[in-house]
């Protein structure tokens, strides 16, 4: 199967710049107001990715429900780590949640079943950016239940309609911006979020003129998606209504044709290296950086040098941390338990067609 390492690199640029974001104490107070985007890219890109491994065999050999068991073999290993992370902040009460007893238990369960927890907080509250593999997952169900039906005008008009609503939570917001999903009043704005950019993205690799491209190309091309991408999700912050319009702008305009570029070109060789790298931490580093961060956060400040002394090298030194840990994570703990679940998932649906189909499906 083809790789898109421009598009893997660029996913790792956004998620290093969402662990900005979600660690202001690191940092000296720097948030980049505009990096929430990236969850809006994410979504573009699992689009495309998913329609390019998986549609044509959604439509042949492959069922909705196998094609959800490989979706959460892939996605929840780390989740689960991050989990347990997130299980030892709580137990050294670095979390402050003003929840205890029922309710408390109800957050964990939760969690480990990837259920949202009804509050006006976040719906995910031992790991924030848990609300977008959420919307994911659900999304992943929606589109492989239908996608033999999914033509594309009908995936256009999906897309059309649920960029009218991204658009009206754009203006409508008494921030400005599209940043919605975290908390329950906004979660149908989250899933009009992953509608649109899913959707586009899946539009995006039918077209195929971007694939059909695809080659090896000079090292200033295959760096200028990233660096675009770059300048993009840090752009400076602006007043509501411009906010708006350039979250607008970025959903709907720029980040498809960013995609649709990237996709058709390749870095040289000898850079090959660096932009898997990018594209192995990406996912690690996004679902782990909350829970990390609130631990390591915790640890310093019990010590008595709390990350803000140190701010912004303690967010400097987060990052590298965080990093290596995410590769040490996907080579030594997630790859093989995903190889062994996958394996048990083979062996559990020949157990179930030998045992409804009878042994001769399998001579």
């Amino acid at each position: 199967m083809k790789r898109y390492d421009t598009l893997d690199a660029m996913r790792g640029v956004a998620a290093l710049l969402i662990i900005v974001r979600h660690t202001p104490a690191f940092w000296g107070g720097l948030a980049f107001q505009h990096s929430y985007l990236a969850v809006d890219f994410f979504f573009l890109l699992s689009g495309f990715v998913v329609c390019h491994a998986y549609e044509h065999r959604l439509r042949t050999d492959l069922s909705a429900l196998q094609f959800m068991k490989l979706r959460l073999i892939r996605l929840y290993p780390l989740y689960a780590i991050g989990l347990v992370v997130s299980l030892a902040g709580l137990a050294l009460k670095f979390y402050p949640l003003p929840y205890e007893g029922w309710k408390l238990a109800w957050i964990v369960a939760g969690a480990a079943l990837l259920v949202p927890f009804p509050s006006r907080d976040q719906i995910f509250p031992l790991n924030g950016p848990a609300w977008s593999l959420w919307c994911e997952l659900a999304g992943n169900l929606a589109y492989a239940a239908v996608v033999k039906h999914l033509t594309d005008r009908r995936l256009f008009a999906i897309v059309v309609v649920c960029c009218a609503i991204v658009m009206l939570s754009a203006f409508i917001s008494h921030k400005g911006g599209i940043d919605g999903g975290f908390t329950l009043k906004t979660l149908p704005v989250a899933l009009a979020r992953f509608g649109f950019s899913f959707g586009l993205g899946v539009l995006i690799c039918r077209d195929r003129v971007a694939a059909a491209a695809r080659g090896k190309v000079r090292l200033s091309l295959s760096l200028a998606a990233l660096l675009i991408l770059f300048g993009l999700l840090a752009f400076p912050d602006l007043d509501r209504w411009g906010s708006g319009l350039y979250a607008a702008a970025c959903a709907c305009l720029i980040f498809p044709a960013l995609v649709s570029y990237a996709a058709g070109y390749e870095p040289p060789d000898w850079l090959l290296p660096l932009f898997r790298a990018l594209g192995v931490c990406s996912y690690p580093v996004y679902i782990l950086q909350v829970p990390m961060a609130v631990l390591v956060s915790g640890l310093l400040s019990h010590a008595g040098h709390p990350p803000e002394s140190f701010a912004p090298w303690s967010g400097l030194a987060f990052v590298l941390l965080l990093t290596a840990l995410s590769f040490i994570l996907v080579h030594y703990v997630e790859q093989p338990v995903r190889q062994r679940l996958r394996q048990l998932a083979q062996i559990t649906r020949a157990h179930v067609r030998r045992r409804f189909l009878g042994t001769r499906a399998w001579d």
